[in-house]
Order: C-alpha cells, then structure tokens, then sequence
C-alpha cells in the first residue's frame, strides 16, 4: 500500500501541491476472530510510517472513517488515529477531518478537532454531512446546522487557514448548483461567525451557564 502513497507524493510534489490525504477504507474487518488486532495495527504502522518517511515535505493525512468498504475500519475515529500517529511519531503524518465521517462515527465534529488541535497534529478539513446512519455526503450544513457552526467556529479559534474541501456528493442533483450551494453556505457561516464577539461567546461558554449561551446563539446566530 505504501507505494501507491509515495507515488501520490511524488506526483503532488510535481504539480506543486503539498499534500496527500489517504482514507484506507480496506483496512478493517467484520466479524470476531477474523483478524489478529495487534499484527494489523503493527502493519498500519509500517504503512503509514514507511509512507511518511518518503518525499517528507509533502504532509501525508490520514482520514479515519466508521465503516465503508469494510464492516469496521480500524481507524474510525480520531481518537485512535491519533494513537496511531503518535506511536509513528513523525511531524509530517496529518489527519483528515471529514465533518460527515465525525459525524457518522458517533462524534462530535468540534470536539475532534480540538482533540487533534490540542495533540498539535496537522489537519485538512472535507465538509459535508449525513444522517449520522450512513456517508451520505450531503452539502455540508444541510443536516447538522449547529453543529457545523461550532466546527468554523473552532475552525477560526485555531486558525485555520487550508483549504475546506468539499468532499460532497451531488447524486441526483445538478452538480455545478450543488457544489456551489456547499461553498456558499461555508462561505456564509463563516462570513457570520467572523463578525461576532468572539470573546462574549467564550466567556458565556466558559461561565457554564448554557441558557445564556443558548440565547446569545438565538440572537447572534440565528437573529431570531
């Protein structure tokens, strides 16, 4: 596997860009006493840190997701592909964030990457969203308003300044709209929370009060 991923670096390295993002969706298993856990973690190590040592400039992001091809991918969450990079211990091993795969995990999208933001490991951001029962890969914002509010509004606190791809799947709709309805919105929530007292809002945070919080939500947010 790590030779398809040095090639990916190599060719990004050509075209000028400077990343890679890996999602190994045919890691995994399905069924108990199917795989030996400790001899498959041990090759994900191998993997992923043989990759990282290659073209090291070019960061290689590791994009964790629950399920899909496999019944269970090993690195389906944040958490552990944070235990990941942190036993591989190289500064060039980034994780991918996916708003859609947090949330089909079972997490919550800004907790995630405050966890990664605190571990100082890179990351690359994909918005979109689902049910939270499959990958649906919804324009981003149309199922987990909220949520993705507090994902920019995290997103700002830390700094962030890379691209927000739009990792998102028009299926049955006219692509072009679709993909510049996801930006768009990105766009707008972002242009809002910019404009709001960041400080007002960690003070009532910090306070515990959540009523309060909730109505300067009311009135900053959704100016209702």
């Amino acid at each position: 596997m790590y030779q398809f991923i040095k090639d990916a670096k190599d060719f990004a390295e050509q075209v000028g860009a400077d990343k890679v993002t890996c999602c190994p969706l045919g890691d995994g298993y399905e069924f108990s006493f199917q795989t030996d856990y400790v001899k498959s973690w041990r090759r994900l190590i191998e993997t992923f840190g043989e990759a990282s040592t290659h073209n090291p400039a070019i960061i290689l992001f590791i994009e964790y997701k629950p399920k899909e091809t496999r019944g269970r991918c090993f690195l389906d969450t944040a958490a552990k592909t944070l235990c990941l990079i942190k036993e591989i211990g190289v500064p060039n091993l980034g994780i991918t964030l996916d708003f859609g795969h947090s949330v089909y995990a079972n997490e919550n999208p800004a907790e995630a990457l405050a966890l990664i933001h605190h571990n100082r490991v890179p990351y690359y951001i994909h918005a979109n969203d689902n049910d939270g029962t499959w990958d649906w890969d919804y324009m981003a914002g149309s199922k987990h308003f909220l949520l993705l509010v507090e994902f920019i509004y995290y997103l700002q606190k830390f700094n962030y300044t890379d691209y927000i791809a739009a990792d998102a799947s028009p299926t049955r709709f006219e692509m072009k709209s679709f993909f510049e309805a996801n930006t768009r919105w990105i766009d707008k929530i972002w242009a809002l929370l910019e404009k709001i007292d960041k400080e007002a809002l960690d003070k009532l945070i910090h306070g515990g009060n959540f009523m309060e919080t909730w109505k300067y939500i009311e009135e900053e947010i959704f100016r209702l």
